[in-house]
């Protein structure tokens, strides 16, 4: 899981660490400094892409 600012860096790194296919579940940017009701929307919009990371598309 990302930020939308460090996708990049982040696919960077995956792939200097052999995962070149590394699977990124990406979120607005930023975090530090943002309301919490803002970040828990933020946060529940992503359990579903990351749960099909883990699952294939087999949402539960």
């Amino acid at each position: 899981m990302t930020t939308t600012k460090f996708v990049d860096l982040t696919t960077r790194v995956a792939a200097n660490f052999g995962l070149p296919d590394c699977r990124v579940v990406v979120v607005d940017h930023p975090l530090g400094g943002t309301d919490e009701s803002t970040i828990v929307a933020r946060a529940d919009a992503a359990v579903d892409r990351i749960i099909n990371q883990y699952t294939g598309g087999v949402a539960r």
